[in-house]
Formats: structure tokens, C-alpha cells, sequence
């Protein structure tokens, strides 16, 4: 994930996809934007796999295809949620990394 976060930070503005028109981040996505998206969808990924595997302990060895179709979609759609919402939640990963620190 280091190394997808680094590719888009650098090469993520250039990224096209042939045949589909993704008016995504226009001029707005600069700098660590794309490795605040990636860094929600763990987030988001892990705790929703902390709960499911605390309802059912099966759950964190089973289903991997279903579990990496799910990050993968949240991965994308990241990309199309607006700057503003990743400027608070880098504000928020902030503070709460204060907390979690070892």
C-alpha cells in the first residue's frame, strides 16, 4: 500500500482511463491528497473487518475475494468524494494518532 500511496501521490494527476471521462479531482488534488484517500479506505476497511470479525471470529479467515472486492471499491471511490472531506479527516487521523501512539 506505501508503494501504491507514493505512485499516486507522484503519477496520480496523469492517470487516464481510455474510453471513460473521469472528471475527478480537476485542479484540486494536489500534493498528499491521494495518500489521504488510500489511508481512509484502510481505516475504513480495518475497522469495519474489526467489527465483522468480532460478531464472528470465521470471518478473518474466510471470504478474501469478497474482502478485497470491498477495499478495492472503496479504494475507487475515494476518488470521487471531494478534497474538503480528506482536508478533515487528515485533520482528525491527527489528533487520534496522538492517542494511539505505543
Amino acid at each position: 500500500m506505501l508503494l501504491l500511496s507514493l505512485v499516486l501521490n507522484r503519477y496520480g494527476e496523469a492517470i487516464t482511463i481510455p474510453g471513460i471521462d473521469v472528471d475527478v479531482c480537476q485542479d484540486n488534488c494536489q500534493g498528499n491528497a491521494a495518500v489521504f484517500r488510500v489511508s481512509f479506505t484502510l481505516a475504513i476497511f480495518f475497522a469495519l473487518h474489526s467489527v465483522f470479525c468480532f460478531l464472528s471470529l470465521d470471518c478473518h479467515h474466510i471470504c478474501w475475494p469478497a474482502k478485497l472486492i470491498v477495499y478495492i471499491g472503496g479504494l475507487v471511490g475515494c476518488f470521487f468524494i471531494d478534497n474538503p472531506t480528506f482536508d478533515a479527516y487528515a485533520r482528525i487521523a491527527q489528533i487520534v494518532s496522538i492517542f494511539t501512539r505505543a
